[in-house]
């Protein structure tokens, strides 16, 4: 049976594929304003490529040289030609290949996407530690002339949505400025309120029997879910609680990649594994399993326009400009790590990831966190590239953002609200702070 020739511009694979070169059918060609020379690959080259969109008339590759141990990029026509090589030749190339990969993941995670964004969930209390309404100062999102940070009730609790960036630091102006614009709207209706650290709330009963019913029912579409868990079903007013999301929005540009249904799932699942047990960890104080038994489950995600909404995490990564940081820099490199199949590096069973997820099992976190310590490290990695900032990130992980926040439910306190700007920083705070045991 003859080997399956492939053109490049058929392949979109981030994951990597042994072939052969037949015949290096082109020398160069003119390209926009760049002549583009292929004639690096010779005839007969076995090799593993990957390869993305480049222009309408080029393909990028980047290819493995075995001698050299490194991937270097080359950039072909459209048409040019490749063949799948042999069943032999691929499973001795890609052993090589997966162990050099794994000794160097993390030059391998940066971001596939483009742009992020979120729209956090957040409550609110007295002094007392009493709920105050969403609903009872703010308007609803359909409200015209809204504007994006602009605060809106969503049931009981506040929701705001932010400005996507491809710049962390921009996303973390967009959630401060929407912090601030709900904070000031708060303060103008109780002096003596504050945005509230609980991820769960339990509701009064006369206050959800009194409460409009537009108010009280769950107003959320239904999720998605990669594992085809579904929470459970019942009326707002016979759930005595309400949960606090923070749901990560992924924007992907690449058509090819958007569309790929499979590789979104296998995101997903990669954040489960390492981010969702993660967060588990570090925000074990802070969570309440009871948001997981009808919203949050693991694997739950959803397909907007943009890319993709990874639904599990509660809105703990809130609580400080440093923690929501080192959070969606994890999410990040963690949806590469899951696309390009690293999982199979992983250690826990998938039934296990969505067990202490659901369950908001800490120790269990921390034992997966512990086992995976190395290849969680080369992921944190990807975004920081020095290994102090590297294990001072997994120590917060690991011992919980309380270990290194002097006050992590003061959330006006943590983002500048009050007067203490020290802890405000909207550039990336991993950068300043590297000592783990300094709180700040």
């Amino acid at each position: 049976m003859a080997a399956k020739t492939l053109k490049a511009k058929d392949l979109f694979l981030e994951r990597g594929i042994v072939v052969e070169v037949p015949e290096v059918n082109v020398k160069g060609f003119k390209d926009g304003f760049n002549t583009i020379n292929a004639d690096k690959f010779v005839s007969g080259t076995i090799t593993i490529i990957r390869a993305n969109t480049y222009t309408k008339n080029a393909t990028q590759v980047f290819y493995f040289d075995e001698k050299a141990k490194v991937e270097r990029p080359i950039v072909v026509p459209n048409d040019f030609l490749f063949r799948a090589a042999d069943k032999e030749t691929t499973i001795a190339l890609m052993a090589t290949y997966k162990a050099w990969m794994l000794a160097n993941l993390d030059q391998h995670c940066a971001y596939l996407g483009s742009a992020i964004g979120s729209d956090p969930e957040i409550f609110l209390e007295t002094d007392k530690g009493e709920i105050i309404p969403a609903f009872a100062f703010l308007k609803s999102k359909d409200e015209p002339g809204r504007i994006i940070e602009g605060p809106y009730w969503d049931g009981f609790q506040a929701e705001f949505d932010t400005k996507s960036n491809s710049c962390m630091q921009r996303h973390a102006e967009s959630l401060k400025a929407g912090l601030f614009n709900l904070h000031k709207k708060l303060g103008a209706f109780n002096k003596t309120a504050k945005l509230s650290a609980k991820t769960v709330f339990d509701i009064p009963p006369d206050l959800l029997k009194n409460s409009k019913k537009e108010y009280v029912a769950f107003g959320c579409r239904e999720s998605l879910n990669a594992y085809g868990l579904k929470g459970l079903e019942a009326p707002g007013e016979e759930v005595t609680y309400r949960s606090a999301g923070g749901h990560i929005h992924f924007g992907i540009s690449n058509d090819k990649m958007r569309a790929d249904k499979a590789g979104i799932i296998k995101m997903v699942k990669a954040l489960d594994a390492v981010l969702g047990v993660a967060c588990v960890s570090m925000c074990g104080k802070f969570d309440d399993p009871r948001r997981r038994n009808m919203y949050g489950l693991a694997g739950e995600y959803r397909l907007p326009p943009h890319g993709f909404e990874y639904r599990t995490l509660s809105n703990a990564w809130l609580f400080h400009p440093l923690i929501a940081h080192l959070v969606f820099d994890l999410a990040r490199s963690t949806t590469t790590f899951g696309y390009k199949d690293f999982m199979r590096f992983w250690e826990c069973e998938e039934k296990e990831t969505i067990r202490i997820i659901n369950e908001c099992d800490v120790k269990a976190a921390r034992a997966v966190l512990k086992k995976n310590k190395k290849i969680l490290l080369q992921i944190i990695n990807t975004r920081y590239h020095e290994m102090e900032r590297t294990e001072f990130v997994y120590d917060i992980l690991y011992h919980g953002m309380e270990s290194v926040l002097r006050t992590p439910t003061d959330i006006a306190r943590n983002w500048g609200f009050t007067g203490d700007t020290t802890t405000a920083n909207t550039s990336s705070p991993v950068m300043s702070f590297c000592k783990f045991g300094d709180k700040i």
